[in-house]
């Protein structure tokens, strides 16, 4: 239990120590700090992950208490830190915000034709020449974050880092009931595995990019095929694709899986299931949609 729980503390200190210090070195022209510090953190992060990971897979008793310790100070050694790399998540409160505040779609106008863009402080992205990159659903999302922030950018970017915290858990939590559901006793291995592992706490906790959010629902699908709700499979790859839109991939397979077991009379039922979540989730924004996204 010790080392678990050691372990994540020692990644979160370097989550907190070492990465900040990567920025600075950058911005001061200490390049040489800079690159020692890169080729050091990942080989820090792998040894304190492995020396987790073996300890918990190498038990003879049950560890999730001591993997959740460990994961609760690496996801807030993520919550704490600035997002230095990360460009994507200022785009999300950028866009949310021009919803809020200036009432225009992001699918049919640029940051550029927001009046004083470049005077208001949650106008913070580098994309000003773009439209939305992203699915309907993260874009109503984004505006609710901008809503609730009071219209602080620190607010909405821990709002931001907060629901990538959510999806993480979901996550874990989805993958941990798949596992043991196909016969894998040491579930407490497949948590540690995700949420434990640094760059999910940098990347998506610290960085605050949405590549979470659109993953909970295909998990979620998964989870779901696997309990015999198939019914389910296709609107839930949906909602992953209404935030981002890679998980649209998925459709064609899923569709496939259920027909063979259902039938494609189930399958075509589930497909249109699908198919109105994603015109109730476009339709505010249809109107503005005026090029291709």
């Amino acid at each position: 239990t010790a080392r678990i729980v050691l372990s994540g503390i020692a990644i979160a200190i370097l989550i907190v120590v070492f990465y900040p210090r990567i920025e600075q070195a950058a911005r001061s022209g200490h390049y040489l700090i800079q690159i020692s510090l890169v080729a050091a953190m990942p080989l820090l992060f792998i040894a304190c992950y492995c020396i987790g990971f073996s300890t918990a897979a190498a038990a003879r008793r049950e560890l999730t208490v001591a993997v959740i310790v460990a994961a609760a100070f690496i996801m807030a050694a993520g919550l704490t830190i600035w997002p230095y790399r990360g460009a994507d998540v200022w785009t999300y409160v950028s866009y949310g915000w021009m919803q809020v505040r200036y009432h225009m779609s992001p699918y049919g106008h640029e940051m550029v034709e927001v009046p004083g863009y470049a005077h208001d402080p949650m106008l913070t992205t580098s994309e000003f020449e773009e439209l939305f990159p992203y699915g309907p659903l993260f874009a109503e999302f984004a505006k609710l974050v901008c809503r609730l922030s009071g219209a602080n950018p620190l607010h909405a970017l821990f709002l931001f880092k907060l629901a990538n915290l959510a999806a993480a858990v979901a996550i874990a939590a989805l993958a941990a009931s798949v596992a043991a559901h196909l016969g894998t006793e040491r579930r407490v291995v497949v948590v540690y595995l995700f949420l434990c592992h640094p760059l999910i706490a940098l990347e998506f906790i610290g960085e605050g990019h949405n590549d979470l959010l659109a993953a909970a629902p295909v998990v979620l699908a998964i989870f779901l095929a696997q309990r015999g709700w198939l019914m389910l499979v296709l609107p839930a790859i949906a909602i992953g694709a209404l935030v981002k839109f890679l998980p649209a991939l998925a459709a064609p397979f899923a569709f496939a899986y259920v027909a063979r077991r259902r039938g494609a009379r189930a399958a075509l039922a589930s497909a249109a299931f699908a198919a109105t979540i994603c015109v109730l989730a476009a339709a505010p924004y249809l109107i503005g949609w005026t090029v291709p996204i």
